[in-house]
């Protein structure tokens, strides 16, 4: 009977670091940023037009959800005007950040995050998962 190679321990590809993840009732959501005239832009949104504040809330669930998939520290974790959520024409997600939640971003995760939002049962949720790329062993000579 030949000898089977055991499976490899680690397999080279992207590595997943970190998940976040937030849920926000829209209705709830528009109440509470509609009690402050500048709510909208306090909390670093200013889509609170439309209707049923699904647009806001799901901006603030996407900006709630990364902040924890960065594990971000209390001093960052409010400066939510520093992070914009965007639409990809091909429907896929996109977060962009400045200042110091950027920095913060770029110093100490080395990867890049996906964003995925659903909707179920009159709430929004956002994920937020943090990868790490990975590179091939180098062969020894």
């Amino acid at each position: 009977m030949p000898a089977s190679t055991p499976p490899a321990l680690f397999e080279p590809g992207p590595t997943v670091v970190r998940v976040g993840s937030y849920s926000v009732d829209p209705a709830k959501f528009r109440a509470i940023v509609a009690q402050d005239p500048n709510g909208g832009a306090a909390l670093g949104t200013d889509r609170i037009v439309d209707a049923d504040g699904t647009a806001a809330a799901t901006e603030w669930a996407i900006k709630q959800a990364l902040l924890r998939a960065l594990a971000a520290p209390l001093r960052l974790r409010a400066r939510w005007a520093e992070l914009a959520a965007g639409r990809h024409p091909d429907g896929g997600w996109t977060v962009t950040s400045r200042g110091p939640v950027r920095q913060f971003h770029e110093a100490h995760t080395l990867g890049h995050v996906d964003v995925a939002v659903t909707e179920a049962h009159g709430r929004i949720t956002a994920y937020a998962v943090l990868t790490r790329d990975s590179t091939e062993p180098e062969e020894s000579p």
